[in-house]
């Protein structure tokens, strides 16, 4: 009869009162469990459990030698796993085709996945799936699904799952053999070991705290004339893979709702923009007639945007994290600018997130960076697509003069983020890294996300200065006036209405001080 060890990765609570009541019952239930786990309990699995099946001593050094290698495996998927986002594509045949990841290295933002190095891509978890220089949009993710809703290894490999389970489960039906090697290391102990005509078969499962493997692999055991089979074996490697996936999951949601990268790129643009600055500026006019304005060559404006990503994408902070440090900003004039700039820097999860949602993710013990690296060129787009300068307005009425220049500038900008989330705790403190892939998209100076409408056609924000017209007169007076209040009318006085960011030059005032 074959007996089995039982051990269920899910922690439970029992309160004092409860105790009290079971305490005079522990031995009774602690006899007749053991008799019912290890003599008649069917070998079935059910989720969130080890099944490990307890081996005559002549057969232990087979079985933790499976064991051993469960765990050397084990720990390499998960790494492999968690450095390509959620996806095991590595060797034995796992290519990053069987997942539809599509990569396009000198264009980073066309594809689903972030190239990073050779053999190496990073999925977007959001991005625009849409080629970049069309004017509908549409967004996608390659986020994968956690866990399985199927409890068997088997049945999963039947119906061809592809969920960050099902992907251990193949990688270790596959890789299990390989550093088994046929257990040649025991040939000269005299232990003859034989599969038993079954390939091997896992289930593993991502628990609270955990990740399990279970595996079925009956060997036939012979020592000294004696056979023995052994078939279900099983480990537990101490790494919080659940904890990794759903922190860079509310990361994802979050920048979605509040748009944190695009915020802080948005301010950097409205920050290096001016008439005289590096960048052009978005909305901005000078008077002076007959001139021609600044102009910039797009591949130049788009070298130092670069230079702006790979600066302030580094300062983007995730609050609550271990690595998180609050800016702290000095008392001065600017200090409400500076810290909208730093609150636009810092990914709000503590103090916007449910505490039923944070207690669930050990935030506090995690470190999270984000990256964005100059050799990952991005798209960009502004003015005709070389040259940005400004529209060109002149006046002649031979009795006065009068010329401005109205600059109008509308980014186009799609640039990829890596987001990389390490807990130093996992595998015992050798530390586990996940990361994943976002994507930064500005259209028309506005943040682009999911949360827009899939499909839509995004167009320029209206222009004020070229809408309808109403009946409008403006009187200028200066501030001496007589006793009736007549004050004394201002002529040629520049007339100019502003909405928001945009301003436009309406006209001049005549000699009576009016403008209609």
């Amino acid at each position: 009869m074959k007996t089995y060890i039982y051990v269920k990765s899910q922690k439970k609570k029992m309160g004092k009162g409860q105790v009290s009541i079971f305490i005079g019952l522990a031995v009774i239930l602690l006899i007749i469990g053991a008799l019912l786990i290890f003599t008649l309990k069917p070998a079935t699995l059910e989720r969130g459990e080890l099944l490990v099946q307890r081996a005559p001593q002549q057969a232990l050094p087979i079985q933790n030698y499976v064991h051993s290698c469960m765990t050397q495996v084990g720990e390499d998927a998960i790494k492999i796993m968690a450095e390509r986002g959620g996806y095991i594509y590595h060797e034995y045949g796992l290519s990053p085709s069987l997942y539809n990841i599509q990569v396009d290295p000198q264009n980073p933002t066309q594809g689903n996945a972030l190239p990073f190095i050779q053999d190496l891509s990073i999925p977007y978890w959001s991005h625009l799936s849409s080629p970049n220089a069309v004017p509908t949009y549409t967004f996608d993710s390659l986020k994968p699904q956690l866990t399985s809703d199927l409890d068997d290894g088997l049945d999963r490999l039947n119906t061809g799952e592809q969920n960050m389970e099902a992907q251990l489960d193949t990688y270790m039906n596959l890789a299990i053999e390989d550093c088994l090697d046929d257990f040649q290391v025991f040939d000269s102990q005299g232990l003859n070991v034989q599969k038993a005509g079954q390939v091997p078969i896992t289930t593993s499962y991502i628990t609270e705290d955990a990740v399990l493997f279970n595996l079925k692999y009956p060997l036939n055991i012979e020592v000294d004339g004696d056979i023995t089979t052994i078939e279900e074996f099983g480990v537990s490697l101490p790494v919080r893979l659940k904890d990794l996936y759903q922190t860079a999951e509310l990361i994802q949601s979050l920048q979605t709702e509040y748009q944190f990268v695009e915020s802080n790129i948005l301010n950097q643009l409205v920050y290096y923009s001016d008439i005289d600055g590096a960048l052009p500026p978005m909305n901005e006019f000078t008077f002076e007639f007959g001139g021609s304005g600044n102009e910039w060559q797009v591949s130049e404006v788009k070298t130092l945007l670069e230079t702006i990503l790979v600066a302030n994408t580094q300062l983007l902070q995730v609050e609550g994290a271990n690595n998180y440090f609050p800016v702290q900003t000095s008392y001065d004039a600017a200090i409400p600018v500076r810290e909208k700039v730093y609150n636009d820097m810092t990914l709000p999860i503590a103090s916007t997130t449910d505490q039923d949602i944070l207690d669930q993710i050990p935030l506090s013990d995690l470190n999270i960076d984000f990256v964005y690296l100059d050799w990952w060129p991005s798209y960009f787009n502004a003015g005709d697509g070389v040259t940005i300068k400004p529209e060109l307005v002149g006046v002649d009425l031979q009795i006065f003069q009068f010329g401005f220049q109205k600059y109008n500038t509308y980014y186009d900008l799609s640039w990829p983020v890596l987001v990389t989330i390490n807990d130093p705790t996992a595998f015992n403190g050798q530390g586990l890294t996940f990361q994943f892939a976002i994507e930064g998209n500005i259209r028309n100076n506005r943040a682009l996300t999911p949360q827009s409408i899939p499909g839509t056609t995004l167009t320029p924000q209206i222009d004020i200065c070229e809408g309808a017209s109403v009946p409008l007169t403006v009187i200028v007076q200066g501030d001496q006036c007589d006793d009736e209040l007549n004050c004394n009318p201002i002529s040629d006085a520049g007339i100019i209405f502003k909405s928001g960011e945009r301003s436009c030059f309406i006209g001049k005032t005549n000699s009576n001080g009016t403008l209609s």
